[in-house]
């Protein structure tokens, strides 16, 4: 998470990294061919700071100063690569010769978060806030740990802490409203989004997640309104166009969804996600030669997401096009949520063995999971010639499915398609 105090860090870091290489500049073995300034400059490749940093480590013997400034810019390098267990590895040092720093508790218990091992992030932050028991950054990360490891209660309690030592912070009121939609109370998550908004009109995580909220409570109007807004803001925001082309879709408003994903490609050629929304458009649209090509394209860019993979072969099969599924699973991590719907469309599974796969003791999920399967498996009944099944699957998932869920629109648009038969 991005915070003033982080970026204070930062930049101490960076200042103690710039003398340290100057210092062990010419103590580096002469076949590294490193330079160890890399490691704190500006616009550095990140494979190239990552040597750099290293090659700072190699020299520094025993110079803790830059022994520690030197860990905590290659730890920021791996938590951007998503190389979780080397930033752990990386802030564990800093903690080994400086046991109160607690930066470094508060971006390795980040790194645990990530690598979603909540007891171990929940203890970093436990130690941060122990050190200092008025850093409400600290609470907010604990709080999303607790909360994604199903504690809700004690997450909620740290939201209340930190707004308690920061009532002027947009972030904590936008985190603790994403709690508030995530356990369906909406009306209290748009208290904390708009909250959020009064104190910075700005601040466009708040209208994105007003809009998701106004989308599940059903009033698609005051979701565009927010998404519109922020649009405004930020034009060339990936997030509030992608949600934007969502919603004018669910409206009906496929020229305005278009336009919407058409210019996330524009701003972006390897957005494989906007691809899918212009697909998606398209199929809505029933326009299936282009859609199927997006998705190839998205499939091209993306081959693990199963989900651009189904609709691939939604989409062919409509269109009397070969199916590439087959080729498809071998890129897919198959034991995982929605590879069951993978094995029905590939004749593994029973739709029966899909919805007892679609079973989770974490309710939430579990919703989300049983919308996916009867939609999937309405599609896969479609196919088959199986119509009333179909729409009666079709039915539960447009009833039951969240609203946010591209099923929950797919599902109505299949409905009234069924219904024009007749």
């Amino acid at each position: 998470m991005k915070r003033l105090a982080c970026e204070v860090f930062a930049g101490a870091v960076r200042l103690l990294v710039s003398a340290a290489a100057v210092s062990f500049w010419f103590a580096l073995p002469a076949h590294a061919q490193v330079d160890p300034r890399k490691c704190s400059a500006p616009a550095v490749m990140a494979d190239e700071r990552l040597a750099a940093c290293t090659a700072t480590i190699e020299a520094a013997a025993g110079d803790w100063r830059s022994l520690a400034a030197a860990y905590g810019v290659r730890a920021r390098v791996y938590l951007a690569k998503r190389e979780f267990d080397h930033a752990i590895a990386d802030y564990s040092q800093i903690i080994k010769y400086d046991p109160q720093n607690r930066y470094a508790y508060i971006h390795r218990g980040e790194a645990y978060l990530y690598n979603n091992d909540f007891d171990h992030a929940i203890a970093d932050l436990a130690e941060a806030i122990r050190i200092d028991p008025t850093d409400e950054a600290a609470y907010v990360d604990r709080a999303v740990a607790y909360h994604r490891s199903g504690q809700v209660s004690s997450a909620m309690a740290d939201y209340h802490r930190a707004i308690e030592l920061n009532p002027n912070s947009p972030l904590v009121y936008q985190s603790r409203g994403a709690v508030y939609l995530r356990e369906e109370d909406h009306d209290r998550a748009i208290d904390d989004f708009s909250q959020a908004i009064k104190l910075n009109p700005r601040f466009e995580p708040a209208y994105l997640w007003r809009a998701r909220t106004y989308l599940a409570k059903g009033e698609p109007d005051r979701a565009l309104a927010d998404l519109d807004k922020a649009v405004r803001l930020y034009p060339r925001d990936r997030n509030a166009l992608i949600n934007r082309s969502n919603a004018r879709a669910a409206k009906g408003d496929l020229e305005g969804a278009m336009a919407d994903c058409e210019r996330i490609v524009e701003l972006n050629p390897q957005d494989a996600g906007g691809y899918r929304a212009c697909a998606m458009v398209l199929w809505q649209g029933g326009a299936l030669s282009k859609s199927l090509t997006d998705l190839d394209e998205a499939a091209r860019l993306d081959p693990k997401s199963a989900y651009v993979a189904l609709w691939r072969e939604i989409v062919a099969t409509r269109s009397g096009q070969p199916s590439q599924l087959v080729e498809a699973a071998n890129q897919l991590d198959m034991t995982k949520w929605p590879a069951p719907i993978v094995k029905l469309f590939l004749g593994a599974l029973t739709p029966e063995q899909v919805l007892s796969a679609a079973d989770d003791p974490d309710q939430r999920k579990k919703k989300g999971q049983v919308c996916e399967a009867n939609f999937y498996t309405a599609e896969f009944g479609l196919q088959r010639g199986s119509k009333e099944d179909a729409r009666r699957l079709l039915e539960q998932a447009e009833a039951d499915c969240p609203k946010i869920f591209v099923e929950s629109r797919a599902a109505s648009v299949e409905l009234k398609a069924l219904s024009g038969e007749h």
